[in-house]
């Protein structure tokens, strides 16, 4: 249990120290800048916001995957 707090931990920190290269690029897309639905639309934030989500998911299974394995053994 505790490495997969260290992965989350490492993931989110790569994550929020590497997304200031992301910050500017204007002049592209069709929404406001700094718009919901320019993250939600634009093709570039809405990759990035599906690996997050992608991610986030895959670690939970694995985390319930790795918790009935344990119990299974268990029993």
């Amino acid at each position: 249990m505790k490495s997969f707090f260290i992965y989350v931990f490492t993931c989110f920190t790569s994550l929020f120290l590497l997304h200031s290269k992301a910050l500017a690029h204007p002049g592209h897309g069709d929404t406001e800048g700094h718009s919901l639905m320019h993250y939600l639309t634009e093709p570039m934030h809405a990759i990035v916001l599906l690996s997050v989500v992608l991610m986030v998911g895959l670690s939970f299974g694995w985390m319930m995957a790795k918790r009935r394995k344990k119990e299974a053994a268990r029993a």
